[in-house]
């Protein structure tokens, strides 16, 4: 994997952050994530949203809930801290200072 495709893929896994932060219960379902990806000029497919999700997850940056074919994703108090910058959390970009 190439240098730049690393730093998408991080970059994706912040989009996901941040937009499970917005949410007043820190939730989302793999679709809407995916819409989240494209409008911020990641096209990529639902199986790769689910990679990324996993990815989070394993990382302790989000909590996953499936109800049917379905994936949710929740942010998790790891994650959050992760934006704040108050821990770093490899394979998730580094968020700037202001949103």
């Amino acid at each position: 994997m190439s240098d730049f495709q690393k730093h998408v893929d991080a970059d994706c896994r912040l989009v996901i952050l941040r937009a499970l932060e917005d949410q007043h219960d820190g939730r989302l379902n793999e679709s809407l994530l995916e819409q989240a990806l494209e409008n911020l000029g990641h096209r990529v497919s639902r199986e790769r949203v689910r990679r990324y999700m996993q990815d989070l997850e394993e990382a302790g940056a989000i909590a996953i809930q499936k109800f049917a074919d379905i994936f949710v994703g929740e942010i998790t108090a790891r994650g959050q801290d992760h934006l704040e910058r108050a821990i770093k959390i490899d394979a998730v970009a580094v968020p700037s200072r202001t949103k």
